[in-house]
Parts: C-alpha cells; structure tokens; sequence
C-alpha cells in the first residue's frame, strides 16, 4: 500500500504562519548586532534597514528618515500579509 502524503499538518499550519511572521518582524527590526559590531560594515555590507534609519535620524535627515520609516511598515505589512495568506488553511476552516 501507498503511503499517504500530506503537505502539512493542520495542527501545525497556525504556529508555523505566527512564526513567519514574527520573524519576518524580527529581521527588519534588527539594530543593536551590526551596530555594535561593525557599524554598518565595510562600505554599507552589513546596513540593516534599522541602522539605515538610524543614520539618517542621527544625520538630521528627518524627511528621509521618516519616508524610510513608512515604505519599511508597508513592506512588512505586505511581507506579513502573504505569508498569512499562503499559509492559511485550502478548506476555507479556520
């Protein structure tokens, strides 16, 4: 007999779409490592978008910083949304 394959456990379905996104979080929110460590790196190789935005707060670049700031909470939000979306159960339960 043929085993029967299932492409994930229903159970698992929700703990695994928080975990994307709180991950998905926790990457673009990332300061205190590079900034400790390299500040940014050798010619910007280790800029996060947090330490982005911290150079242009710090430089009195606020408009940019502030524009920065928003185009990162869309990006998120939409980065958050699609993993829900793809990750939500196919049987329309919940």
């Amino acid at each position: 007999m043929a085993p029967v394959l299932v492409d994930h456990p229903p159970l698992v379905r929700r703990s695994m779409a928080f975990l994307v996104v709180v991950q998905t979080l926790a990457v673009f929110q990332m300061f205190a490592e590079p900034f400790v460590v390299t500040e940014g790196g050798p010619y910007g190789s280790t800029t996060t978008a947090g330490l982005y935005l911290y150079e242009h707060i710090t430089a009195s670049d606020l408009g940019t910083g502030a524009a920065n700031s928003f185009l990162l909470v869309l990006l998120v939000f939409g980065l958050s949304l699609v993993s829900v979306r793809l990750l939500r159960p196919k049987d329309g339960t919940s």
